[in-house]
């Protein structure tokens, strides 16, 4: 474990940092937005499905797959926008990256 943002940080929760901060970067290099709290969370619940060592906190909630706010990165920023409306944003440094000679295969999802 690492010390991060105040928190210990293992290694199973490094995959979830990343792949938060993929999302997020990704979805705005495409659109110029931030990504609504229903896009991240469906992005983060296909990720959670296709990988086994993705240990995502999430829960069901009326409408399916939902991650839980209080276990996720302390990076993460949730924004109402408006009353039904969320945004989520990436705070403060870039998470540690998983990198070899061809990416994690987390990567190639996200940029599909």
């Amino acid at each position: 474990m690492y010390e991060y943002e105040h928190r210990k940080i293992s290694m199973d929760d490094k995959l979830i940092h990343y792949a938060s901060y993929l999302i997020i970067q990704k979805y705005e290099s495409v659109t110029g937005y931030k990504p609504n709290g229903v896009f991240f969370n469906k992005i983060m619940s296909l990720l959670n499905n296709k990988f086994d060592d993705f240990k995502l906190p999430h829960y069901w909630y009326r409408y399916g797959d939902r991650v839980c706010r209080q276990k996720m990165p302390a990076n993460l920023e949730w924004t109402n926008v408006e009353l039904n409306e969320t945004t989520v944003d990436w705070k403060y440094d870039t998470p540690e990256l998983f990198r070899g000679p061809e990416g994690h295969p987390i990567e190639m999802e996200v940029d599909t």
